[in-house]
């Protein structure tokens, strides 16, 4: 999940379930420049969040 630093979501991805591996790409231009959250969430729960800054 990809959230804005207000806290709205703004893309949610569905993985395929694997075995603890998988890449997904993110098209920066689906996004305005900023600072954004992602949130990866396996099994309902949060793993981890990072921040991610796009510019123009």
């Amino acid at each position: 999940m990809i959230f804005n630093m207000q806290g709205v979501l703004q893309k949610r991805y569905e993985l395929p379930a694997t075995n603890g591996e998988g890449v997904l790409v993110v098209s920066a231009n689906e996004f305005q420049a900023g600072m954004y959250l992602y949130s990866l969430i396996i099994n309902g729960q949060e793993v981890s969040t990072k921040k991610m800054i796009l510019s123009e």
